[in-house]
């Protein structure tokens, strides 16, 4: 196993959630004003082409940016969220891994579960962190697997100093 400290990144995988949609309003624009101009090139042109453009490729930097933060920082001191909060391994007294259910309800397919891949981390005062590790680059459990093998040598070092 690989050393358990450093970032846990997301797949490139995740980009399709922002590349797809991005082509797929830019064609459909595309598509509409051929057909109202009759000319590749006067549809290319238009504005309203140039500017569902513009917005599909400010949504796909955007997609760059949030692909590229990582989901948690591991270091010796403890772990980091991308939000800049730190957890210290010294104020995690449990973690577990495991599956959690959501129930997702839309207007086209009516209520239906999803399951996530999470790390809870159970602090020293009752408080619970949920690390959710679904699109890992690694894989969730080897990434789960990490996150436990950090907050266990940092453990381990803190029962060998008493």
């Amino acid at each position: 196993m690989k050393e358990p400290f450093g970032p846990i990144r997301r797949t490139p995988w995740t980009m399709m959630f922002f590349v797809g949609p991005a082509v797929a309003m830019t064609g459909v624009m595309l598509w509409l004003t051929l057909e109202e101009t009759g000319s590749l090139e006067a549809a290319l042109r238009s504005g309203a082409t140039l500017s569902i453009g513009v917005v599909a490729l400010i949504f796909v930097i955007w997609g760059t940016v949030v692909t590229k933060r990582p989901i948690v920082v591991l270091s010796e001191k403890g772990l980091s969220l991308p939000n800049g909060v730190v957890i210290e391994w010294a104020d995690i007294s449990k973690i577990a891994t495991g599956q959690d259910l959501t129930i997702v309800v839309s207007q086209n397919t009516g209520a239906r579960t999803v399951k996530h891949e999470t790390v809870r981390l159970t602090h020293v005062d009752g408080e619970e962190t949920k690390v959710v590790l679904t699109w890992a680059a690694e894989g969730p459990t080897a990434a789960a697997d990490r996150i436990r093998a950090a907050y266990e040598s940092r453990a381990d070092e803190s029962r060998a100093e008493a």
